[in-house]
């Protein structure tokens, strides 16, 4: 678990086309949702096949966008391995205002999703934080946005990639 208050974000963009991304892992999956983008409209769940991309799977998240009283919440539909040893525990099933290490991080993740949801664009960055092992540790991660209607965002899937020497 990432201790509160320690977190910086190194940097983080919207993404129109190029992914500035270090690792290998990212750039696959984010060429990967690109290639599921037609003009005007967003991929679908259903357009997203997890035997695509058997060997992304530990840093792979869907997150639920769940309309609720006039707003949005967000909930861990399913988090691959990496994910889990990021936030330090399994949230799956949990709506993400329910977890206690995102609702103590001050790096803004639940802004980072409406704004994905709002602008329905991709968004980048890389994050550094101290793990228990009281050692800073970076990872990159890009939030796709996914509709099932091609304009209303109602998933987002997420790749996460940790990256060495940053």
């Amino acid at each position: 678990m990432p201790f509160p208050g320690v977190a910086r974000i190194r940097s983080e963009c919207f993404l129109d086309d190029d992914l500035p991304c270090c690792t290998d892992t990212l750039r696959h999956v984010y060429r990967y949702w690109r290639s599921k983008v037609r003009p005007g409209r967003l991929p679908a769940r259903s357009d997203i096949d997890p035997l695509d991309l058997p060997r992304r799977w530990p840093s792979l998240k869907l997150v639920d966008v769940v309309r609720f009283d006039g707003r949005r919440r967000f909930r861990f539909r399913l988090m691959g391995e990496d994910h889990v040893a990021v936030l330090g525990c399994n949230a799956t099933g949990r709506f993400v205002d329910d977890v206690w290490e995102i609702v103590h991080d001050d790096c803004g993740i639940l802004a980072r999703y409406e704004a994905v949801c709002d602008r329905r664009q991709a968004h980048y960055w890389v994050r550094s934080f101290i793990d228990p092992s009281r050692s800073w540790r970076y990872y990159e991660r890009v939030i796709m946005p996914l509709a099932e209607d091609g304009i209303t965002v109602d998933m987002l899937f997420v790749a996460l990639a940790p990256v060495d020497g940053y």
